[in-house]
Parts: C-alpha cells; sequence; structure tokens
C-alpha cells in the first residue's frame, strides 16, 4: 500500500492551523476590504481533511479537502484555487498563448 506523499512523515496539529475552527476553514487574511470567505471542511473533521500545512520561508502554506469544492490551496490565510474551479486558470493560460499566434497547430504550454 503506498502512502500519501503530502501527509506522509507529517503530524498536523489541526489546533495550531489558523482557520480552521468547527470544522471549517475561514480566510484569515482580508485579499479585498470587507471580503472573507469560508469552507466547510470534508466531513466537517480537521483530522481527515488537512492534507498538508507548513510554514516556508516566504508564506503560510494549507492544503484542504472540503466539502463542496475538492482540494483547496491557501497562502497566507487566503484561498488561492480549488480543485473545483482550476479548469477556469488553465483556460485563461491556453488562450493568451493561441490567440496571439497567427496559424497555431501544435502547441506545448507548460506551468501553472
Amino acid at each position: 500500500m503506498s502512502k500519501n506523499p503530502i501527509t506522509m512523515n507529517t503530524r498536523i496539529n489541526s489546533k495550531k492551523i489558523k482557520g480552521i475552527k468547527d470544522g471549517w476553514f475561514s480566510e484569515t487574511e482580508a485579499m479585498y476590504p470587507g471580503q472573507k470567505f469560508s469552507l466547510a471542511l470534508e466531513e466537517f473533521s480537521s483530522e481527515k481533511s488537512i492534507l498538508f500545512s507548513q510554514t516556508s520561508e516566504f508564506q503560510d502554506i494549507l492544503v484542504f479537502r472540503s466539502a463542496q469544492y475538492g482540494n483547496i490551496l491557501v497562502l497566507d490565510g487566503v484561498i488561492q484555487l480549488s480543485e473545483r474551479d482550476e479548469f477556469s486558470y488553465h483556460e485563461m493560460m491556453t488562450h493568451v498563448p493561441m490567440l496571439a499566434h497567427e496559424h497555431p497547430k501544435n502547441i506545448l504550454i507548460v506551468g501553472g
């Protein structure tokens, strides 16, 4: 049986993660004044839902599984993206080079 590489060898204490309370994640920073989002954790359980939590040299990183939006990436307390809406980011990355080229035939877009 293979182990999940994200959570392997990582002990996560959900009580110390900012924004997690009573089965919900709430943004801890406001990206826009007067607006913060909250999402329910899968099964309302932080023990089962938190996939990764670490502070790097540059930012706080949190990845958790939500009840409705799949895996969620949070940087510095602000939701960045979810599995449910990731297609819109890929479409934006694709349309710009496709429309910038006169006759696109074979294209490789790397990144994202």
